[in-house]
């Protein structure tokens, strides 16, 4: 699993960031209308193509993802945030 290939090659104490789309955050005109105000439109609508083809929702991420690095050596040292259109899993090795 790519998680469990992560920590094998992670240093002690170092992290490892992985940012994948979340496309439901498109779904809500008004935060589309943020982060085409925020980032131009071709950010956005690139943000948006992007996300749709690989990102998860936010009940993929609490489920499934959670459930596989529940599984994994970080099932301790690990965070998932949602910020813009990307969820970010920080990884933290530890000793």
């Amino acid at each position: 699993m790519v998680f469990d290939e992560c920590y094998r090659v992670l240093k002690t104490g170092k992290e490892a960031w992985i940012y994948d789309g979340c496309p439901e955050i498109f779904d809500n005109q008004a935060d589309r209308r943020k982060l085409n105000e925020k980032y131009g439109f071709l950010v956005g609508r690139l943000g948006h193509r992007v996300s749709t083809l690989h990102g998860f929702t936010k009940e993929e991420y609490q489920t499934i993802i959670k459930d596989m690095l529940e599984q994994t050596a970080f099932k301790d040292s690990y965070q998932m945030t949602l910020t813009d259109i990307w969820m970010k899993i920080t990884l933290k090795k530890r000793k």
